[in-house]
């Protein structure tokens, strides 16, 4: 008898072979080499471009010599944060330098997003009091104004908070956002800040507060109470006198 071949279920073809060409391989490969070398320098390569930028924006809107690209990020930061802009160069420093740190930290720590959060939240809380400062003036007003104030930023943030919140209010909420991106930014708690203040009054009033005077000792009582050496004792006069000296004053008496 003839063997029959078994019939394939119609649409189903043959699976494809999962072999990748070797071309293709070869490729990623290669794009993987360059990428896998510069990993472990990659905190430090970002942290010395954010270094850089902070140079730029020291130059340009410090010194006002950064060239046009100075002058540029100048004008940039300048309508976007206001008078807030002259920080920014910090800022952005300080973010580098947590870039530098990221390799030596623990591996639950991601130190660039901490850091980079808490300063976000420093700079936006900063803004928001500075333009309440300048008078709060809106979105509508004039460039240079702005410039003059917390810039767009802070005209977005802090107008509006003050139309809702009122002016204290808004103050309020400004001051808290940027005490706690101080937290954030340097890894601190509240309670570490309450005994830090308690440990900085208590030396205040160390500091104020005269030292006591020490109590003498019962040597100390014993060396005052005696008598120098080659001095006789004063004799009190209350007990008697010696029989020789009575003898003497009576003959010094008249008779």
């Amino acid at each position: 008898m003839a063997r029959t071949r078994a019939r394939r279920p119609p649409g189903r073809r043959p699976p494809a072979s999962k072999r990748r060409p070797a071309s293709r391989s070869r490729a990623q490969r290669g794009g993987k080499g360059p990428r896998r070398a510069l990993s472990p320098h990659k905190g430090d390569i970002q942290g010395v471009a954010l270094v850089l930028l902070a140079v730029l924006l020291a130059l340009g809107v410090w010194a006002g010599d950064g060239g046009k690209v100075g002058a540029f990020l100048a004008l940039l930061f300048r309508s976007l944060f206001g008078y807030g802009a002259y920080a920014v160069p910090l800022l952005v420093l300080a973010l580098g330098v947590a870039l530098f740190r990221r390799s030596s930290a623990r591996a639950d720590d991601t130190v660039a997003g901490r850091v980079g959060i808490g300063l976000l939240a420093l700079l936006l809380g900063g803004l928001g009091l500075l333009h309440l400062a300048r008078g709060a003036p809106p979105l509508s007003a004039p460039p240079a104004v702005l410039r003059d104030a917390g810039g767009i930023v802070g005209a977005a943030t802090a107008t509006p908070l003050a139309r809702l919140l009122s002016l204290w209010g808004a103050r309020a909420a400004f001051a808290c956002l940027l005490f706690l991106g101080t937290l954030i930014a340097t890894r601190t708690s509240v309670a570490s800040v309450g005994r830090g203040v308690a440990a900085a009054l208590r030396l205040l009033r160390s500091a104020l507060t005269p030292p006591p005077r020490p109590e003498p000792t019962a040597e100390a009582a014993a060396d005052t109470a005696a008598p120098p050496p080659g001095s006789r004792p004063a004799v009190p006069t209350d007990e008697p006198q010696p029989a020789a000296r009575r003898g003497r004053r009576r003959r010094a008496e008249p008779e």
